[in-house]
């Protein structure tokens, strides 16, 4: 894994803030409107 190593690979990340957003967050991946990983963040 070279890359990995040479800090060269990056992930995307789609971040959604909320519970509440998760719903459009899960619409957002079913249309492929993401970039990368869909991240719902809940809490602190």
């Amino acid at each position: 894994m070279p890359l990995a190593e040479a800090g060269e690979l990056v992930a995307n990340e789609d971040i959604h803030d909320g519970l509440a957003a998760a719903p459009d967050a899960f619409c957002d991946l079913m249309r492929g409107r993401n970039h990368g990983k869909v991240v719902v963040r809940v809490g602190e």
